[in-house]
């Protein structure tokens, strides 16, 4: 992961080759009213737009999250890119043994402390990978993942904004919750 506070665009390297095949997945996250664009790679892999969430405005975070699946094998780069020079955060993952095929999504713009957002509606598939991400705009925060979830990472800016990602697979059909806890207040 990685944050500029004063960019339009970021460029976060995997630490070893991606593999053809696996899902790569990429959190964008900005605010004061900037617009997210479509991340791109060294790999010259698509990505699609899978979730936006929050409001575009002067005084809240924007979130996305895009997923491609790797057309090539090795060294990747992502370059995530906003609309303005501003506060931007950007998050990589490779998945393997999943495809970007969204099976439900869950969203919401909270101002409080303990984040919790639920699929809209429920899973019907026996193994699941559930992916969260949740940024905040003026407390610096400093999350902590919810049960059973791993892989977080977060990225805080000197802006006083913040990024939190995690990651989890299920074995169960049903509602799935992703939950982070902001541990500035």
């Amino acid at each position: 992961s990685g944050n500029n506070e004063s960019a339009s665009s970021l460029a976060v390297p995997f630490n070893s080759a991606v593999t053809a095949g696996h899902l790569i997945l990429v959190a964008e996250s900005t605010y004061d009213g900037e617009t997210l664009e479509t991340p791109t790679d060294s790999l010259g892999n698509s990505f699609a737009q899978l979730v936006i969430a929050g409001v575009n405005s002067s005084d809240t975070a924007v979130i996305a999250v895009y997923g491609a699946t790797a057309n090539t094998s090795g060294s990747d780069t992502v370059t995530c890119h906003i609309s303005a020079t501003n506060n931007i955060h950007c998050h990589i993952y490779e998945v393997q043994g999943v495809t970007p095929t969204v099976d439900k999504t869950g969203n919401d713009q909270l101002f409080v402390y303990s984040q919790v957002v639920s699929t809209s509606d429920a899973t019907a598939n026996p193994v699941d990978y559930i992916f969260g991400f949740f940024a905040d705009n003026y407390q610096a925060s400093t999350f902590t993942a919810g049960t059973g979830f791993g892989d977080s990472e977060l990225s805080n800016s000197d802006g006083d904004d913040s990024a939190f990602s995690e990651d989890e697979v299920v074995i169960s059909t049903g509602i799935q919750t992703a939950t982070a806890t902001n541990g500035s207040g």
